[in-house]
């Protein structure tokens, strides 16, 4: 697995950090996905631009990194914010 041990004191990185499964490349991760259930996370993850909703199953919301996300982690990534 390529991934590494690393958090961002940006929790919103952070986040699309861990739904990516925290890769060595942002490019090819090997998920791409964030379970919640709580509404006020869904509510700031899409008016980020950097999520897309996914389906809800039980009260769980499947939410996914746009583009736009692997490129904000990109940067963060290049800019040491790790």
């Amino acid at each position: 697995m390529s991934e590494v041990n690393r958090t961002f004191s940006d929790q919103m990185i952070d986040d699309i950090d861990h739904a990516l499964g925290r890769p060595k490349d942002p490019d090819n991760p090997y998920r791409n996905y964030y379970a919640t259930g709580n509404k006020d996370q869904i509510a700031k993850f899409l008016a980020s631009g950097y999520w897309d909703q996914g389906r809800t199953y039980r009260r769980m919301t499947w939410m996914h990194v746009n583009d736009e996300g692997v490129k904000a982690l990109k940067f963060a990534l290049t800019e040491g914010g790790a």
